[in-house]
């Protein structure tokens, strides 16, 4: 039986050039994203997006998942570009 190949990173999916953005325009993305998903766990408590809370969990982590994966992008990115500057 073979492996089966390992799921894309979601931000390989929604793939951008967040490493060579700005630091103020990655910590807008990232309120953004952040503001998502705390959208989506808010309207699950309320019922106002006609998801359950279970439903609302998954997709604001979902989310989160998609904001970790940009800023560990950004970070990687900018460590390489500081790591090759001559001082």
């Amino acid at each position: 039986m073979q492996k089966k190949d390992k799921a894309p990173d979601i931000s390989e999916v929604f793939r951008f050039p967040v490493e060579e953005m700005s630091w103020r325009t990655m910590k807008d993305i990232l309120d953004d994203i952040e503001k998502a998903a705390t959208n989506c766990i808010h309207d699950g408590i309320h019922g106002w997006s006609g998801k359950s809370l279970v439903d609302s969990k998954k997709a604001a982590l979902d989310y989160l998942l998609l904001s970790y994966n940009y800023l560990d992008r950004w970070c990687e990115g900018r460590i390489e570009r500081m790591e090759a500057e001559p001082f």
